[in-house]
């Protein structure tokens, strides 16, 4: 997308929505996992804001309830290497007080609860993070002082070391297979700590100060894990995290092995939908088939935002999916399907007291159907159709009265200038194809490049043609195949689809035929070539 896009701001579109079962009861405060084609739920409240030691799951359209060994409200739950769940801590009474020690596992393919476990320290809203060797690390707390424990296959789970800072719902990101890092913005009492937020806790070494993290900050209350976009396999342990600074801007904070960074975008993340206030506030989930990440946000109006981060690109393209307020999703705990969709399943809207057993899925994935939205209602567009005909009727009736040839010979002039003067232009514009890849964008089109480089659609088109000897599509087509060339020989498990996707094509059919245009051969024919 072009300078001129950018400065437009950020696309915004409806996003298709399913309203899948309710739960069999209201639940907030609980786990949600995408576990073999299966939605699962453990824990949480139900109305009354009463804890429940109940679970379902969602199969065969319908939900399943099972018992658990102990409720946990505001528990946490990691998915193990062994397959299993480990749900662990919580809210030890109704009306969120305490914290409780137990542990158990959840078995996905008998539907069962086992208890197991003590946890070393009393928990509610704490984090975990699965290290190298199979174990857990847990931390963060509520209303309770913190420390670092871990799990590693023992019922009673071993003290590692204190933190500087108590906190709720940390971030835990890990550095290596054995070593993490633990950072966040809220203390275990729910109050901003801005003055220690920069303070980073190690696994291995002290406490350490990232500047950046005394301006960027967490949003979430909850942190599940799961913004890790590196390959943990080949030592590359990067995530996306989105953070927010005392102005309320929103940035995309970029870790890698350790080190911060804020994560180049095409457009600032918008933080206003229709005058009012976007509030962003989950943890990052990452679709690691088509390389996009997701965080969700609401609004006073009772819409729900899912910002589409596409970090596969050098400067990561924005999109912004809105719901209708209507539809009354609550925000608790998002989960990605194996088709790239969001769930979410129960939550709260008002009171704790009163929570929702709807369940929703938002169809994000690669395939979704969305409908444009422009910010503005339908007779504005009738207006402003009327005047661009209006404007358009003007310019041609001025145009017969000055007679055509005066024009061409203008055009021709500056087409047919000094050749250095085309040559640069032609420069420049390789400049933008290469350094911003405005052909990544499937909708891009000659006006774009032609107004971010201050000259005409015609004269750009002509320079093209002059220079290269072939057209503004040609030419984008060409960038585009090497880009789909490259990600061809470097991702061989990416589907040929999301392939053309990525590569700015809007379709298999295209991208297959200008492939064959291109390089002679279909991409399979090409790759068997490697």
């Amino acid at each position: 997308m072009t300078a001129v896009a950018v400065q437009a701001g950020c696309p915004v579109k409806k996003i298709e929505v399913e309203r899948l079962p309710d739960m069999t009861m209201p639940r907030a405060g609980h786990c949600t996992f995408y576990i073999d084609d299966e939605i699962v739920v453990m824990g949480g409240h139900t109305t009354g804001f009463k804890p429940t030691a109940t679970a379902e799951y969602f199969d065969g359209e319908k939900w399943h309830q099972v018992d658990m060994a102990y409720d946990h409200d505001s528990g946490t739950a990691i998915r193990l290497s062994s397959g299993k769940v480990m749900i662990f801590g919580g809210l030890e009474k109704p009306l969120g007080i305490g914290q409780t020690f137990p542990a158990e596992l959840y078995d996905p393919g008998t539907h069962t609860f086992e208890g197991f476990g003590c946890l070393w320290r009393k928990r509610a809203l704490s984090s975990s993070a699965l290290m190298g060797d199979g174990s857990v690390l847990i931390a963060g707390n509520w209303y309770r002082s913190d420390m670092i424990e871990r799990y590693d296959g023992k019922p009673a789970f071993d003290s590692i070391k204190p933190v500087s800072t108590s906190r709720a719902k940390p971030a835990i990101l890990l550095t290596a297979p054995d070593d993490a890092m633990v950072l966040g913005y809220w203390n275990a009492w729910g109050k901003e700590y801005a003055d220690s937020a920069a303070i980073v806790d190690r696994l291995k070494g002290d406490p350490v100060a990232v500047p950046l993290l005394s301006q960027w900050h967490l949003m979430s209350y909850w942190w599940e894990g799961s913004s890790l976009i590196g390959d943990a396999s080949k030592g590359d342990y990067t995530y996306l995290l989105g953070m927010q600074n005392d102005r309320g801007q929103v940035a995309i904070v970029r870790v890698h092995n350790g080190e911060f960074s804020l994560l180049p975008t095409d457009h600032p993340v918008p933080t206003v939908h229709d005058g009012e206030k976007i509030n962003f506030c989950s943890s990052t989930l990452i679709n690691r088939d088509i390389r996009h990440a997701y965080l969700l946000g609401y609004n006073a109006n009772g819409r729900i935002f899912v910002l589409d981060i596409n970090y596969a690109l050098p400067t990561a393209a924005l999109t912004l999916y809105y719901t209708d307020p209507s539809l009354k999703i609550a925000l608790d705990r998002p989960v990605l399907t194996a088709d790239g969709d969001l769930v979410l399943a129960g939550g709260i809207f008002d009171s704790n007291f009163y929570p929702t057993a709807a369940v929703f899925k938002l169809h994000t994935g690669p395939h979704a159907g969305c409908a444009s939205h422009t910010g503005m209602p339908w007779w504005l567009w009738l207006v402003a159709g009327a005047i661009a005909a209006l404007l358009l009727g003007g310019a041609w009736w001025l145009w017969r009265r000055r007679g055509s040839k005066d024009v061409v010979v203008t055009e021709t002039a500056a087409i047919a200038g000094d050749e250095p003067t085309d040559a640069d232009l032609m420069e420049r514009i390789i400049t933008v194809m290469e350094t911003e890849r405005p052909y990544l964008h499937h909708e891009l089109k000659v006006a774009d490049v032609a107004d971010s480089l201050g000259v005409s659609s015609r004269y750009l088109s002509e320079c093209i043609k002059v220079q290269r000897g072939c057209s503004f599509t040609q030419l984008v087509n060409e960038y585009r195949i090497a880009y789909a060339k490259q990600l061809l020989s470097t991702r061989p498990d990416m589907k040929i689809s999301m392939v053309a996707l990525e590569a700015g094509f809007s379709n298999d059919t295209s991208f297959f035929r200008t492939f064959k245009v291109v390089t002679g051969m279909t991409p399979r024919e090409w790759l068997a070539t490697l």
